[in-house]
């Protein structure tokens, strides 16, 4: 049960005061109830609630007991203290898991007031941290579930060897060949020039000189 949690009493040992401190005792749940004047927010432990119920109680008995003044101070009292009793009623209502709106059920005469007190009067549920600002410590301290345990380090893995390239490994592909380029055709070779022949003979015969002592023929006169 959360209400066998026991604090230690010093500032960094109390949680925020939007959490419930379970085991409060009487000033710190005085002192958490002025805090939260008009909070209505966050969770309220059994036991902050139950010791500003009583105190209230106390001044009322004390104050009616005096004759005409006592009534005015009571109902002075009662004026001052109503909006944070409203505000430690919610979020009692919260830690037992309950919606603030439930409060309401005090504006019933007598039989709205004995059920507002009944689960005013519930244990402690884990739903109530629904209600708080953040998340409770997933790692609490054993007796102070609000603070968060010393985290181990983690261990650090051994280096491991550089990875080698594997053996059956597919070699690169080849880059593909360039396209040719276009051969440039060769000049046609410019015409030669015809070998002179030899003139026919006839030719040769004519432009030679004649011996007047051969006739045409070959035959000498």
């Amino acid at each position: 049960m959360f209400e066998n949690l026991r604090l230690v009493q010093n500032p960094a040992a109390e949680p925020p005061m939007d959490k419930p401190l379970y085991g409060a005792t009487f000033m710190q749940a005085l002192d958490r109830f002025v805090q939260n004047y008009v909070v209505f927010t966050g969770r309220a432990s059994r036991s902050e609630f139950w010791w500003v119920a009583l105190a209230l109680t106390a001044v009322h008995i004390v104050l009616n007991w005096i004759p005409v003044l006592g009534t005015v101070l009571s109902t002075l009292v009662a004026l001052a203290t109503i909006v944070p009793s409203v505000a430690v009623i919610v979020r009692r209502l919260h830690d037992a898991g309950f919606s603030g709106f439930l409060a309401l059920v005090g504006l019933v005469p007598l039989l709205g007031q004995i059920a507002l007190l009944v689960l005013a009067a519930l244990e402690s549920k884990p739903e109530g941290a629904q209600y708080d600002a953040d998340a409770a410590p997933t790692n609490p301290v054993p007796g102070n579930p609000y603070q968060q345990a010393p985290q181990q380090p983690a261990p650090q893995a051994p280096p491991t060897a550089p990875a080698t390239p594997a053996a059956d490994a597919a070699p690169a592909a080849a880059p593909a060949p360039a396209p040719e380029a276009p051969q440039a055709e060769a000049a046609p070779a410019p015409p030669q020039a015809a070998e002179p022949t030899a003139a026919p003979a006839e030719a040769a015969d004519a432009d030679a000189p004649r011996d007047p002592d051969i006739q045409p023929g070959g035959e000498q006169r």
